[in-house]
């Protein structure tokens, strides 16, 4: 039985159709939703905070609550408890590693981007959680992104 469903969440509406496609998991289920979303530390990340000063780390994690805050409202507006976390290191093993101390049932991420021509693909951070997760783990394509779902994810940017 699935009872812990943990969604991996960014800023893109790829991410928004696997918050979408949990929700619709979790509420007949009455399963608990764990979103997390993972800081990076890149050299450019880095180089760019040198020369934007304080204010970037102050930015990014605004950005990081915008985007929690709305996968909160999506899980009320579904009758979903949604619990949310923020996690650092690289992508793949926190989120991998968050779903194994959780005990989560389920691992749900979205396919990670889209070639200039438009056509889907896995992506690498996608890839890893495949290769190495030890537990069911379900990728979901865009799809469809809902009027206000686009509207609002430009907000969050």
């Amino acid at each position: 039985m699935i009872e812990r469903i943990l969604v991996a969440v960014d800023d893109s509406a790829d991410s928004l159709a696997a918050v979408r496609t949990t929700l619709a998991l979790a509420a007949p289920l009455g399963a608990q939703v764990l979103a997390v979303h993972v800081l990076t530390d890149h050299e450019v990340d880095t180089a760019l905070g040198q020369v934007s000063g304080p204010a970037a780390p102050a930015g990014r994690a605004h950005s990081v609550n915008r985007v929690l805050s709305r996968v909160s409202a999506m899980g009320q507006a579904s009758e979903v408890a949604v619990e949310t976390a923020v996690l650092t290191g690289g992508a793949g093993s926190a989120i991998l590693g968050r779903a194994g101390a959780w005990g989560a049932d389920l691992v749900v991420i979205g396919r990670s981007a889209r070639l200039a021509t438009g056509e889907g693909y896995v992506g690498a951070l996608t890839r890893h959680v495949l290769e190495f997760a030890d537990r069911p783990t379900l990728v979901v394509p865009a799809g469809r992104v809902e009027r206000g779902d686009v509207r609002r994810h430009r907000d969050i940017r």
